[in-house]
């Protein structure tokens, strides 16, 4: 997966750190970002930037609550299903989803 910014947070201080190279940065600030404003796409853009340094518990619950966030959010269920495809762990995308 790679680092796709939802256009609302194109300028976020996440954003810049993921394009200065600074992931662990990047998702604490993704993650302070997606608890002030409870939006999808900051919880999505964390799930991004946690998936590139192996927070792979942080990548699964992210994206849960990317869509829970917003159910309809294509990108969030397409990165649901191949973070878990990738790790051969499709038994975990249903509980995930059933939370």
């Amino acid at each position: 997966m790679a680092i796709v910014p939802a256009a609302c947070a194109a300028k976020s201080r996440g954003l810049e750190l993921v394009q200065a190279g600074r992931l662990e940065e990047a998702v604490e600030a993704f993650a302070q970002q997606a608890r002030a404003s409870g939006a999808a796409h900051d919880f999505y853009n964390m799930a991004l930037a946690a998936a590139q340094i192996g927070l792979d518990e942080q990548v699964a619950d992210s994206l849960v609550e990317a869509l829970f966030a917003q159910p309809t959010f294509a990108n969030a269920w397409i990165n649901f299903g191949v973070f878990f495809q990738q790790r051969g762990t499709t038994l975990r995308t249903h509980t995930h989803i059933d939370r």
